[in-house]
C-alpha cells in the first residue's frame, strides 16, 4: 500500500523539501521502520500523511504530550485533553476582555434585571451571558452610533427602544412613503369621514374606520414622546421639553435614514459604546467562532477515543496490572467526562516523563487495536524512553501487528532498528532516509540483520568487496581489539606520513587524507544503504586524520605534538601552549565544539555501537561538517 510518493511532493507540509524521484513510502504486513536523522523532514512527511489520511490512526508524542493531565496521584487521558484546556483558557481569556456586565455597568450603570428589561427584554440576557452577547453581536450601524451627542447617546440607550418603535410605527412604511408620512396622515385625518374603511392612499380595505386607526395611532405616537419628555425632564430639571423633544426628533430622523433597529442598539449597549471596545468584540466573535469549532472537533476526537478503549475495558485492566503494575482497581473509566484516570502509586511529580508517556503510548496502541482503522504511523516511538521501557514499546507495537494491519515507524534512533531485530526480525522491514546534494532519498535495507542489527559488521558483511575503502573499514571495525602498541592506530592518526602492508594489502594514512582533501559536496552521490552508511563511516574517520596533519604542517613544536596522542591533548597543546602556526579561524573552542564527531571513531567503546554517531547522520551533513572544518583550515 503506498502512502506517500511524487503525487505529493507539492503539498504544503513537505514543499519546501527535494525528493529523489522516486522516492516512494510503501508498507505491507510487515512493520516499516524508517529511520533518518533529526531534521531531515521525517515529521513533515509524517504531518503530510496525516493531513492526506485522517482515515488512518496516528501516535506521537506532542499527541501523546496533549492527551495526559497529571494532579497530584491521578493521571487523566484523553487525545488532546491539554489542548482542549489550553482552547477553555483562551475563551475565557476572551470573554473576561469582553465582560458585559462589568462594561454594561461601567458605561451605563446597568446593574440590575428591573433597569435592563426597562430598555429592551434581551439586555439582562446579554448582560448575564457574555458568550451569548458576542455571538448576538452585529454591529455594522455603530459607526452611525458613535457619532451621536453626548446627550443623544443617553436619550438613545434609555429610550431607544421606544423611539425606534415609535419610528416605525411613524413612518407606517409598508402602506405610506415614508418622507410624506405626516403629510400623508394630516390630509388623510381631514379629508375623511368617521366612516370611511377605504384607504384614499393605497386602496387597501380595513375592519374599523381608517380615521379610528390613524388617530389611534397619532395619539399613541403623542402618547410616547409625552412620557419620555417628562421621564427625562424630571431627571434632568434644567432641561427645557422642547430641547428633548428636538433631540427625539433628531435621533427619529437618524433612526429612519439609516435603518437602525432595536438589534442595534442593543448592540450598542453591549460594547458600552465604546469604539474600541466594539472592535475587541468583533475579534472575540471570529475567534470564539474559531475556537469552539475546533473544540467540537476534538470533542468528537475525544469520545471515539473514549468509546474504542471502553470496548476493551477488561484488556487496559489487564495491561495495566501486568504490564506497568499498576492495579486494575486504580483505573478508572469516566462515562461523564470521557476520560479514563488512573490513580498512581505515588505523586506524579515522582514520575519521569518516559513513564507518563509509556502508560499514555499502550492506551494509544491499544485504542488503535479496538478501533476500526487497520493503519497506523508512530513518529518516533523510543523518544525519552530508557532502555527497558524502549523494549517494552517496541515488544507492544510488535503485538499490535495482526494480519489485516499496516504499521509504519518514522525514527532516528538506531536502537530502534536493532530493538525491533532482535524481539521479531520477522515482523519488521526497514528503510533509511538520507539526504544528498539538498535531495531526500529513500534506501531499503535490502539484507537481512544480524542479532546485533545495523552496525559497522552488517556493513561488513553485506557490502561488496570491491568497495574501495573496504578494507579501511574492516581495520576500524577491529580497532578496539587492537594493542594500544599496535602500529596498525598509525593508520588511523597522523604524526607522520605512515604505511603498512596488511595481509598483502598497502594501506597508508595519507589515502585518508587524500580521501578528504577530495572531497565536495559535487562528488558525493546518492548510493545503497550499505555504501553511503560505509562513507559516514570513512569520512569521520579520515577527517581525524586530516586534522593531525593540519597540525603538523602547522605547529613550531613538531616532537612536543607527537607526544600527544588524545586529540583533544594535541588540541590543548596547540591552543592553550600557542604552537598554532596556522589561520586564526582555527581556535580551540571551534575544534573542541567538533570533538565529539571526531572522536567518535577513536572511542568506540564509548558508544552504545562502534559508529553510532556516524550511522544517525546524514550523509549531507557530514559533507557539510567537513566542508565546514576545511574551510575554517583554509588562510
Amino acid at each position: 500500500m503506498i502512502i506517500f510518493d511524487n503525487s505529493n511532493f507539492n503539498d504544503d507540509n513537505v514543499e519546501y523539501l527535494n525528493f529523489e524521484n522516486n522516492f516512494k513510502i510503501e508498507i505491507s504486513r510487515k512493520i516499516k521502520a524508517i529511520l533518518g536523522p533529526n531534521g531531515i523532514g521525517k515529521t513533515s512527511i509524517y504531518k503530510d500523511i496525516k493531513f492526506r489520511h485522517p482515515e488512518y490512526g496516528y501516535i506521537d508524542y506532542n499527541d501523546i504530550e496533549a492527551s495526559v493531565i497529571a494532579k497530584g496521584e491521578n493521571l487523566t487521558i484523553a487525545p488532546n485533553i491539554t489542548t482542549i484546556v489550553e482552547k477553555e483558557k483562551e475563551i475565557k481569556m476572551i470573554l473576561d476582555s469582553v465582560d458585559t456586565k462589568k462594561t454594561m455597568n461601567e458605561a451605563f450603570g446597568l446593574k440590575s434585571k428591573n433597569k435592563c428589561d426597562a430598555i429592551t427584554n434581551n439586555i439582562n440576557y446579554y448582560r448575564n451571558d457574555t458568550k451569548k452577547a458576542i455571538e448576538k453581536f452585529n454591529g455594522n450601524k455603530l459607526e452611525i452610533l458613535f457619532n451621536l451627542e453626548e446627550n443623544q447617546k443617553n436619550i438613545f440607550v434609555t429610550y431607544g427602544k421606544k423611539i425606534i418603535e415609535q419610528t416605525i410605527e411613524e413612518t407606517n412604511i409598508e402602506e405610506i412613503k415614508a418622507n410624506y408620512q405626516k403629510k400623508y396622515l394630516e390630509m388623510i385625518e381631514k379629508t375623511l369621514d368617521g366612516d370611511e374603511t377605504v384607504c384614499p392612499v393605497c386602496g387597501s380595505k380595513c375592519d374599523e374606520p381608517i380615521i379610528a386607526i390613524i388617530k389611534r395611532t397619532m395619539d399613541s405616537i403623542k402618547e410616547i414622546t409625552n412620557e419620555i419628555v417628562k421621564d427625562y425632564i424630571s431627571n434632568n430639571p434644567d432641561v427645557q421639553p422642547e430641547t428633548v423633544i428636538n433631540k427625539i426628533n433628531n435621533l427619529k430622523d437618524i433612526i429612519f435614514q439609516n435603518d437602525i433597529k432595536v438589534e442595534d442598539l442593543e448592540d450598542y449597549i453591549i460594547c458600552g459604546g465604546n469604539k474600541e471596545k466594539a472592535e475587541i468584540i468583533t475579534k472575540a466573535k471570529s475567534r470564539l467562532s474559531q475556537l469552539f469549532n475546533e473544540i467540537d472537533g476534538l470533542e468528537n476526537i475525544k469520545l471515539q477515543f473514549y468509546n474504542n478503549i471502553k470496548s476493551i475495558e477488561d484488556r487496559i485492566r489487564e495491561v495495566f496490572e501486568n504490564q506497568l503494575e499498576i492495579p486494575e482497581a486504580n483505573v478508572e473509566f469516566k462515562d461523564e467526562t470521557k476520560e479514563l484516570q488512573i490513580k498512581l502509586s505515588r505523586n506524579i511529580e515522582k514520575y519521569s516523563t518516559g513513564e507518563i508517556n509509556l502508560i499514555t503510548f499502550i492506551v494509544s496502541l491499544l485504542e488503535f487495536i479496538s478501533s476500526d482503522k487497520n493503519t497506523l504511523i508512530i513518529d518516533d516511538p523510543l523518544s525519552s524512553y530508557d532502555i527497558p521501557n524502549q523494549y517494552k514499546i517496541i515488544y507492544e507495537i510488535t503485538a499490535t501487528n495482526k494480519e489485516d494491519n499496516y504499521i509504519l515507524l518514522f525514527t532516528h534512533n538506531i536502537d530502534c532498528l536493532n530493538i525491533a531485530n532482535s524481539q521479531n526480525s520477522k515482523s519488521y522491514e526497514y528503510e533509511l532516509i538520507d539526504k544528498v546534494n539538498g535531495v531526500l532519498y529513500l534506501n531499503k535495507v535490502t539484507n537481512q540483520l544480524e542479532e546485533k542489527g545495523f552496525n559497522i559488521n552488517h556493513i561488513l558483511k553485506n557490502i561488496y568487496i570491491t568497495y574501495p575503502y573496504y578494507g579501511y573499514l574492516g581495520l576500524i571495525s577491529e580497532k578496539d581489539t587492537w594493542e594500544r602498541t599496535s602500529t596498525k592506530h598509525k593508520l588511523f592518526h597522523y604524526d607522520t606520513s605512515y604505511s603498512q602492508s596488511i595481509d598483502g594489502i598497502n594501506y597508508t594514512n595519507e589515502q585518508l587524507v587524500n580521501l578528504i582533501d577530495n572531497l565536495n559536496m559535487q562528488n558525493v552521490i546518492n548510493a545503497d544503504y550499505l555504501v553511503n552508511s560505509a562513507n559516514k563511516i570513512m569520512y569521520l574517520a579520515a577527517l581525524r586524520v586530516w586534522i593531525e596533519k593540519k597540525f603538523v604542517e602547522n605547529t613550531d613544536d613538531l616532537n612536543g605534538l607527537q607526544r600527544k596522542e588524545e586529540l583533544s591533548n594535541k588540541i590543548i597543546f596547540m591552543f592553550d601552549e600557542n604552537h598554532w602556526t596556522g589561520t586564526t579561524k582555527v581556535t580551540k573552542s571551534y575544534l573542541m565544539s567538533k570533538k565529539v564527531m571526531l572522536n567518535q571513531n577513536d572511542h568506540a567503546q564509548s558508544q552504545k555501537e562502534p559508529f553510532y554517531y556516524a550511522l544517525s547522520l546524514s550523509l549531507e551533513n557530514i559533507i557539510k561538517e567537513i566542508i565546514d572544518i576545511k574551510n575554517h583550515f583554509e588562510d
